[in-house]
């Protein structure tokens, strides 16, 4: 093998380790997790923080789209957000709402083979 291919093979192991070491650290924003805390048992698939909004998105597994909505909405409940929209449809719920400086929402939906959460939270200026 030359050295031009050893070298690429090398990269393509080191960007595949890196990558790996990036998704098992992924968690959610300290922001949303404040607010909403991570479903039990879900897994962190994406997390994103620009500038004064927080996003992840959550894989809950085979947990049904009412169960997991019902445990975001009791964490909207408690942690006293206002309701401003809430929508329900067979596979997807979604609502949205606010509390004092914060605006947020959250999405829960199906994908045919797990539950999916997708989670929002943005800081009004």
């Amino acid at each position: 093998m030359t050295l031009a291919k050893k070298l690429g093979v090398f990269l393509f192991i080191v960007a595949i380790m890196v990558s790996s070491v990036a998704l098992a650290a992924l968690k959610l924003p300290e922001e949303i997790e404040a607010e909403f805390t991570q479903y039990p048992g879900s897994k962190v698939t994406n997390s994103t923080a620009a500038g004064s909004m927080f996003m992840a998105s959550l894989d809950c597994g085979t947990d049904s789209v009412d169960e997991v909505f019902d445990y975001y909405k009791a964490r909207i409940m408690e942690n006293d957000w206002t309701i401003e929209f809430e929508s329900k449809s067979e596979n997807n719920y979604s609502i949205k709402v606010n509390k004092e400086s914060l605006e947020g929402s959250v999405i829960v939906f199906s994908d045919g083979e797990a539950t999916v959460v997708n989670l929002a939270i943005a800081v009004e200026e």
